[in-house]
């Protein structure tokens, strides 16, 4: 983003993902906020690291006031997560398990006592492995 340097402060949201290689990525994000108060999300990049605690973030902390991620341990781990790193150069940062990924867990415990619910999601969870892993049924589609 070229206007970084312009915002006074922002948030870092990062979430990590292993591809089919197994390589870990982090997808990294940045919220500002706009003229008029308009929370905005800035796509930053995606990352291939060697684990999932590697970061390269060192120049934005002088600005960085809040930091949002999925609940894993790696990023929100109280001693070696990425949040409490942050937090021992900056204990202002406000850091947040993600709402969507706390919804997501909150989804999953709601049906795991329910077997139509979890026959569904199964169900589901197969017809997208079927068309992700089959570049001809994904054409197909």
């Amino acid at each position: 983003m070229n206007n970084l340097n312009k915002k006074h402060f922002f948030s870092l949201i990062i979430d990590g993902a292993t591809d089919s290689s197994l390589t870990e990525n982090e997808l990294i994000y940045i919220r500002t906020v706009q003229d008029g108060g308009v929370p905005v999300n800035h796509y930053i990049s995606y990352e291939d690291i060697k684990n999932a605690n590697e970061s390269n973030i060192d120049y934005w902390k002088k600005k960085v006031v809040g930091f949002g991620s999925d609940g894993a341990p790696v990023n929100l781990g109280f001693k070696g997560g990425v949040a409490a790193l942050l937090k021992h150069n900056l204990p202002h940062l406000i850091s947040m398990h993600c709402v969507a990924h706390r919804l997501e867990l909150a989804a999953n415990n709601a049906i795991k006592h329910h077997a139509f619910m979890r026959d569904l999601q199964d169900m589901l969870q197969n017809v997208c492995k079927q068309y992700h892993y089959s570049p001809k049924g994904l054409r197909e589609i």
